[in-house]
């Protein structure tokens, strides 16, 4: 989950760089371009996070009824609770 959310807050994030620097050659000084082209490419690296989405779904949390799952969630619930 982390992995995935990291990948695409990455090429989220640095696509908005490129946006703001605008114009290539503000882009290019800035090293947005390459940031972006190393962010895009990311996904390639790391794996389709749409299959991996579906991997977590389908296989890993289907697999026992959800029963991880909800151990998972209760104790990001405990650790909320107790953080407030």
């Amino acid at each position: 989950v982390v992995k995935g959310w990291s990948t695409e807050l990455s090429l989220e994030v640095t696509s908005l760089a490129v946006q703001v620097h605008g114009g290539m050659g503000f882009i290019e000084e800035t090293g947005a371009a390459q940031y972006y082209r190393d962010a895009r490419i990311l996904t390639i690296y790391e794996g389709t996070t749409a299959i991996q989405a579906n991997d977590l779904i389908g296989r890993k949390t289907l697999r026992d009824g959800g029963a991880v799952a909800k151990v998972l969630l209760s104790q990001i619930d405990e650790s909320v609770a107790a953080l407030w």
